[in-house]
């Protein structure tokens, strides 16, 4: 059936060219939604180039499959298959040979194929292909165009022979030659040797430490705590080749073999413990290749092959800035050996055995990276601030240093990381009847305001940079202080204070907050109060107090990690708060401030460490202060996200 037959009303089509056609259409339409930069168009009349709709690397389809299939019918001069992609594209030497693969394939049964290739198709559950013609394309496939590697990585191929992987493998006695596992220790079994070594068997791979025992719940080792096993003799050797190479300059003392199993097992994204490690770290990579994904904290991601027996070197700023990791799948998309970009395909990974050797740090560390370096960020965390004030003047002039000053910093970052309303919050204006005047103290971006449009919502904030962008949402938003709101007593239906009383660093302050809050509402008025809880542990948490949470996972809207809410992401850790009143670091991306527009993409100048002040509550300490207000009722208390929380009513003025 030709491609253009949908156009031609004088062709009566049976069940099956009426089926396969709908597919066409499908796949067209699929096409579309993929092809964002338009490089391939969809022709009626037969041409060079053919679009496999389900033949794309998102299918499980590799390079080989379709050389298998396609190739029987003429030269094949280019294959293209796209990341994450369902089709790919298959260009033959000449219109003759296309049309003829399109004739014995489009549609056709591929069990009427039976190399081992298509019954593994036919296995997989992709009954036929469905082809389209393609009109001619440009595709740019120079290698140099793509990212590069990370600043300070090097990637040195066959570094070791087959002869020195075999060795290094019977080394730590797991193998005997040519990588098979050893009948006399077995990955799986415990001997007395292995315990001596500090043998691991984690979830999904196999571990065995040299030195120091490399902890992989804190990425750190035990310095007081030295292993009686050492690194291997023939490791040693390698290590000492390393240093005469000029790819390290310290001998490693610790050194950490995982087994890797197909599908089964990863790495988690990290960066080795700054204080734990001097700055280079290498990594052996033997019996089969693996491809690692490298983030920068601004979201820069590049994923680089590790050949087999190739040594990669991480110093510096890919040491100390950018995380790595390997994600567990069956399958990683790469190029093919000399081939140019466009040329990519699927490969089966297989066992792999990684020899990973560190160099212990015995000083502080003193890198150019503070933002990432936990040494100085425990350094920062420890410096005196007085988060106890004893006079209005001094907890005014804390709030404004590590507060308001902050947010007026951090405006547009913190905008971008607030989204979706919260479930209960917004249950709450839903349920306000029509018409009602509602403030929302301290709005933020305004992610509330326009939660219920039948509601006159009004804003204000303490930030002026978070009140700029409310204005340019169109929402009616003033700049001020929640201890004296420039509105009249009895304004308001409602209002609502989402995680604001909380940076107010006196219980005096936070107390005349709420009877600002309280002030400024009417008669029968009704007030929403959300604090951050010192109690972050869910099983401390009474289940009668989760009735409002319909998340299983709770999170503390803020608390933020070094690694994933301070840059933004936009899930959240429970964190452990050792006291009531402290710093919670905030790291801002500078790519989010139009001065820093032309800094280039390195070093620390990509972030700036800020600290917000915040007075966590314990339980009921919330509901006591409602309580030392005469003219409220307290109509519910719950915990909500990591938050205590209070709905409360005004009974008189």
């Amino acid at each position: 059936m030709d491609c253009n037959v949908q156009n031609n009303e004088r062709i009566k089509l049976n069940k099956a060219q009426k089926k396969a056609l709908r597919k066409q259409q499908r796949a067209k339409r699929i096409l579309d939604r993929h092809n964002v930069l338009n490089e391939f168009k969809v022709s009626d009349q037969p041409s060079r180039h053919l679009l496999i709709s389900n033949g794309g690397l998102g299918c499980g389809i590799t390079r080989t499959i379709l050389t298998s299939v396609f190739g029987r019918y003429g030269q094949i001069t280019n294959i293209i298959m796209l990341p994450d992609k369902p089709f790919s594209v298959l260009s033959y030497q000449t219109v003759t040979d296309a049309k003829q693969a399109y004739d014995n394939i489009h549609a056709i049964e591929l069990i009427a194929f039976c190399d081992t290739d298509v019954k593994y198709l036919v296995k997989s559950g992709i009954k036929a292909f469905i082809l389209n013609y393609l009109e001619d394309y440009f595709c740019e496939t120079n290698k140099d165009s793509n990212l590069g590697y990370p600043e300070g990585l090097l990637l040195i191929q066959n570094y070791v022979s087959e002869q020195e992987e075999d060795e290094l493998l019977q080394s730590i006695g797991w193998y005997t030659n040519h990588g098979q596992a050893s009948h006399d220790t077995h990955p799986c079994q415990t001997v007395q040797s292995d315990r001596e070594s500090m043998q691991r068997r984690l979830k999904h791979r196999h571990v065995k430490h040299y030195g120091y025992e490399f902890r992989y719940d804190t990425n750190t080792v035990d310095k007081d705590k030295p292993l009686h096993a050492t690194i291997p003799s023939k490791c040693r050797y390698i290590c000492q080749r390393m240093t005469d190479d000029g790819y390290i300059q310290h001998q490693p003392d610790q050194l950490t073999v995982n087994e890797y199993m197909p599908g089964q097992a990863g790495i988690p994204p990290h960066i080795d413990t700054h204080s734990a490690f001097q700055d280079q770290i290498v990594s052996l990579s033997l019996l089969s290749q693996i491809v690692m994904d490298f983030r920068h904290p601004d979201g820069t991601r590049i994923s680089i092959n590790l050949p087999r027996r190739s040594l990669l070197v991480m110093s510096g700023e890919c040491r100390y800035l950018w995380s790595h990791g390997i994600t567990p799948r069956k399958y990683d998309v790469v190029c093919d050996d000399n081939d140019n970009n466009s040329n990519i395909t699927l490969l089966e990974r297989s066992r792999r055995v990684s020899f990973t050797f560190r160099k212990i740090r015995h000083s502080p560390c003193n890198c150019k990276y503070p933002n990432s370096c936990d040494t100085q960020l425990n350094l920062l965390s420890k410096a005196e601030v007085n988060c106890n004030p004893c006079t209005d003047k001094e907890a005014a002039s804390l709030e404004r240093e590590y507060v308001y000053n902050i947010y007026d910093n951090i405006a547009d970052h913190f905008s971008g990381t607030r989204h979706s309303p919260w479930p209960v919050i917004a249950n709450f204006l839903t349920s306000l009847p029509e018409g009602s005047m509602v403030l929302d103290i301290g709005c933020g971006n305004g992610k509330y305001m326009n939660v219920n449009k039948s509601l006159y919502m009004v804003g204000c904030d303490r930030s002026s940079g978070l009140v700029s962008i409310c204005g340019e949402r169109g929402f009616e938003v003033i700049l001020c202080d929640i201890l004296n709101l420039p509105f009249q007593s009895q304004a308001f239906d409602a209002c609502i204070c989402i995680a604001v009383i909380h940076h107010l660093s006196t219980t005096k302050r936070r107390i005349e907050a709420l009877k600002e809050c309280i002030r400024i509402l009417r008669r029968d008025g009704v007030a929403l109060v959300y604090v951050w809880a010192l109690e972050q542990d869910q099983r401390n948490i009474d289940k009668e107090k989760m009735k409002h949470n319909t998340s299983a996972n709770l999170s503390t809207d803020g608390v933020l990690t070094n690694r994933e809410a301070d840059t933004g992401v936009r899930k959240f850790k429970l964190r452990h708060f050792e006291k009531q009143d402290l710093l919670v670091p905030w790291h801002y991306n500078n790519r989010h401030n139009k001065k820093f527009e032309n800094v280039a993409n390195n070093s620390a100048s990509n972030q700036t460490l800020y600290h917000r002040y915040y007075h966590v509550f314990m339980e009921s300490e919330l509901i006591s202060m409602c309580k030392a207000i005469n003219n409220v009722t307290i109509r519910e208390s719950f915990y909500d996200r990591g938050n205590w929380c209070v709905i409360l009513n005004k009974i008189s003025d």
